[in-house]
């Protein structure tokens, strides 16, 4: 006989596991339900995350393509995704949105993923050419970042790029290392990739709140704009115009000079870019800010505009204007290689940025450099005695390569020796409206 006490104890006992028995199923089905919402809406994420790569990719293809609106099935459920331009801080990029629907128990679960796309400047390029003029990488030569050309690769010795190589018609000597020892270091080459150079400057110009422009239909190099940079913040400015008037049937030689004036770098382009139009920009100084100074080649920029009346011989036919000129060096207030900085330059042209024989010795230029049809050089290259070292931090982009000194062996003979360092920063952001690529980046992805 079972006494009281025993009883009362297997009584409880059967009230508790009565109990977690309960518990337990409820916990059970919980799980269940818990591991099925997690896989559906896994599913849904994954779909969304899929649009948006499909989205992605459609747009590296085929840069032109970017306003999208495509549905369809996937994976068990449906997908979506569109694109639009999106303005943010006067930089244009495109938003794609990705929408991933998976059914689900109680219904449909939703997921969206956005992507923003960012057209790719020039600048995340140490050094672009579309023709290398035949001009060789040599040993000594150092360059840090990523390095193209649409022509051939010129190897002589052992040059150093400390970024990746990439060129449309591979290399001279064709097989690196050859027996002489010539070979290209390199993170990674390949070759057969091309990267046109715009035709038009068009979205910078469009973008420029300070316009210079030069009126003479006939003028050729004959107006030109001086800049120089302040370590305030502001900028000082005049412009230089040089007419060729007939008098008695000649043409005679007028040059009117306007006086100094200092604004600060914001109120003179509040845009971000500087343009001279029909001539040539000046620049020199330390930059406290952004700016992109852009010139433009005029429609009067031909020989065949000046007249019926020929010049006497002892004026010289002016050259194209649309140049960006460096007269001194130009740098930034805050060095960007000692620590934060926002100040950014952009020297653009219409045909070529070159150093002036006003240049002195041991220039230094920060900044990321754009020559759409012509070169980035230096005017004496060729004469005169050696010039020290041109220290560059930033990005050039050069139609052909130009030459800023001449060298025998390994010994600058004149001009300037080379030491190029990219603007890391140059990866993912670039000077206001710099000219792109036509190809687009990742700038952001948002799950």
């Amino acid at each position: 006989m079972v006494g009281k006490g025993t009883l009362l104890i297997i009584l409880g006992f059967s009230l508790i596991f009565g109990l977690a028995s309960q518990y337990w199923n409820r916990t059970s089905t919980e799980a269940t339900e818990n591991f099925v919402d997690y896989y559906d809406s896994t599913a849904a994420h994954n779909i969304a995350v899929s649009a948006a790569n499909i989205a992605a990719d459609s747009i590296f293809h085929d840069p032109s393509n970017t306003h999208l609106n495509w549905s369809g099935s996937f994976s068990g459920g449906t997908y979506s995704f569109s694109s639009e331009w999106n303005v943010v801080d006067g930089d244009s990029d495109v938003l794609v949105t990705a929408i991933g629907t998976y059914p689900a128990m109680y219904g449909n679960i939703v997921d969206t993923v956005q992507v923003l796309l960012s057209p790719c400047p020039f600048d995340r390029y140490a050094f672009f050419s579309n023709d290398e003029n035949s001009t060789y990488w040599i040993t000594g030569d150092t360059l840090t970042g990523p390095l193209h050309t649409n022509g051939t690769l010129y190897v002589s010795g052992v040059p150093v790029i400390k970024g990746s190589a990439t060129s449309l018609n591979g290399t001279d000597p064709a097989k690196l290392p050859d027996t002489n020892g010539d070979t290209l270091k390199c993170t990674s080459y390949q070759s057969g990739v091309n990267i046109p150079i715009p035709s038009s400057l068009t979205a910078t110009e469009n973008a420029a709140s300070k316009v210079f422009s030069n009126t003479d239909t006939y003028s050729r190099d004959t107006y030109d704009v001086y800049l120089t940079f302040n370590a305030d913040g502001t900028v000082t400015y005049h412009t230089t115009t040089v007419t060729y008037p007939v008098v008695s049937g000649r043409r005679r030689k007028t040059t009117v000079t306007t006086q100094d004036s200092t604004v600060a770098v914001s109120t003179f382009a509040p845009s971000g870019v500087a343009l001279v139009v029909n001539g040539d920009v000046h620049v020199q100084g330390v930059l406290d800010g952004e700016i992109t100074v852009a010139a433009e080649q005029g429609v009067g920029s031909s020989s065949t505009n000046w007249g019926a009346i020929s010049l006497p011989n002892y004026i010289t036919p002016p050259v194209k204007n649309g140049n960006v000129l460096i007269d001194g060096s130009i740098t930034y207030k805050n060095n960007p290689q000692n620590g934060p900085s926002t100040d950014m330059l952009g020297l653009v042209a219409d045909n070529s940025v070159m150093l002036t024989t006003q240049s002195t010795q041991n220039m230094t230029i920060d900044g990321a450099i754009f020559a759409k049809s012509g070169e980035f050089l230096y005017q004496n290259y060729n004469g005169g005695s050696p010039m020290g070292y041109l220290d560059l931090y930033g990005a050039i982009t050069n139609n052909i390569r130009g030459a800023v000194g001449t060298f025998s062996g390994h010994t600058l003979q004149t001009g300037y020796n080379k030491d190029y360092v990219y603007d890391s920063r140059f990866a993912t952001t670039a000077p206001p409206f710099f000219p792109t690529t036509g190809q687009f980046q990742i700038l952001a992805w948002r799950e």
